[in-house]
């Protein structure tokens, strides 16, 4: 597998990963009863806005290595 697959691969696994976490979080913030409406809302609101950025930073990545970007990270 040529060595850019394999950091595209990574990228889009843990960027679903941490999607789908957030997505969790915000539907488990949504549908709990026990809180009130504005706190539900404001928690369901950040974890949705937190899987929108993560999103935009894995197809960012994808980007910078189609382009051929060296990563900072491969230096340590």
């Amino acid at each position: 597998m040529n060595p850019k697959n394999k950091k595209i691969m990574a990228a889009l696994f843990t960027g679903v990963f941490c999607i789908f976490v957030f997505a969790g979080l915000a539907y488990f913030f949504y549908r709990l009863d026990e809180a009130p409406g504005l706190i539900r809302f404001l928690y369901g609101s950040l974890f949705t806005g937190l899987c929108f950025g993560m999103s935009c930073v894995v197809t960012e990545r994808i980007e910078e290595i189609r382009k051929g970007e060296t990563d900072d990270l491969d230096n340590y």
